[in-house]
């Protein structure tokens, strides 16, 4: 029989996106009756990275029985991370107007466009680049796109012939838009869901 902490069995309940009145009340009597590692709770809502939902589904929760210190971080990570996503979000709209001026047909995932249709909200996920489906005949153009922007390409190709192989066997090409040497923005143009090495039959 599988058995979770408590910490774990605390994530997932607040971590529901609208808590019932009586799921409330069950969490508020769940942490009273148990001695809660708000350490713990803290380093398991960044490894799963629902920190934000976390701290929304905090809010309903009854205040007193809340470590503050706990609260505080959960706090800042979630603040610092709408930050992020605003950002980001800011960049995928004018990569989206760019593309669809070029003609490149563009289904964003994953990240901003999963958040908005999931949540309809930016400050309950965070994400930390910028992902996109493309045809693999338009990387070319897309590659220009990016660097006439600013951005520099993960990987430097010698030459035309290299890059085609890479692209047969990798589904992105991934990009960076860096300032004093710190990446702003991260943009993977996938080709592919996953690597055709990768693809089985079912």
């Amino acid at each position: 029989m599988i058995t979770f902490s408590k910490e774990f069995e605390l994530l997932v309940a607040l971590a529901k996106l609208a808590l019932e009145q009586e799921e409330i009340e069950k969490v508020n009597d769940f942490i009273q009756k148990n001695d809660i590692d708000w350490n713990e709770l803290e380093r398991l809502s960044k490894v799963h990275t629902v920190f934000m939902l976390i701290f929304h589904g905090l809010q309903n929760i009854n205040p007193q029985l809340i470590d503050k210190t706990f609260l505080q971080q959960i706090k800042l990570y979630t603040n610092r991370a709408l930050i992020s996503n605003l950002r980001l979000s800011g960049e995928l709209l004018n990569l989206s107007e760019l593309l669809k001026q070029n003609s490149i047909d563009t289904i964003f995932y994953k990240g901003t466009a999963l958040s908005q249709q999931l949540y309809q909200s930016l400050n309950l996920r965070s994400f930390g680049d910028i992902d996109f489906l493309i045809r693999l005949e338009d990387m070319d153009k897309v590659e220009t796109i990016l660097l006439e922007r600013g951005y520099k390409a993960e990987i430097i190709f010698s030459n035309e012939k290299d890059k085609k192989r890479h692209l047969k066997i990798v589904p992105e090409y991934n990009f960076d838009f860096t300032e004093n040497n710190r990446i702003i923005y991260h943009v993977e143009p996938h080709h592919l869901f996953i690597s055709p090495v990768s693809a089985i039959d079912i």
